[in-house]
């Protein structure tokens, strides 16, 4: 395994200068390193995403470059997107965070709040003529 993560490290870091030309460009940047490292992460911690990165790198790669287009960190803790494997490639998967992020920083939300309702609860749903509030 550490001959692999050697290899996904090599294949993430061949992509650099590319990431960071996106990542600029977009309205949140996020660093390269930090989000390299936390691929790597997602790599070292899940033996079916090791797998699918290494039978398809190509993907591998596609999806952190998503990283830096969409702004959006892998980082555990903000939980904003995930590296998932799917169809035999590796994804980049927006946590709901996440999607709160893209729509708050595109200006079509103000804001959002999230809560669960379960079978039986009582809950106010509002809207008005533009849409959810």
């Amino acid at each position: 395994m550490a001959t692999d993560v050697a290899v996904f490290k090599e294949q993430i870091t061949a992509i650099d200068a590319e990431f960071t030309a996106v990542a600029r460009s977009g309205s949140v940047p996020v660093e390269f390193a930090r989000e390299c490292h936390f691929a790597l992460c997602a790599l070292t911690n899940n033996d079916f995403l090791a797998q699918v990165a290494k039978a398809n790198p190509q993907s591998l790669k596609a999806a952190v470059m998503n990283v830096a287009a969409t702004g959006l960190s892998l980082n555990p803790v903000l939980n904003e997107a995930y590296l998932v494997p799917r169809d035999k490639s590796v994804i980049l998967d927006k946590g709901y965070q996440g999607i709160i992020k893209l729509y708050t920083n595109a200006g079509a939300i103000a804001s959002c709040k999230a809560a669960c309702v379960y079978d039986e609860d009582e809950f106010e749903y509002w809207e008005t003529e533009d849409g959810p509030h």
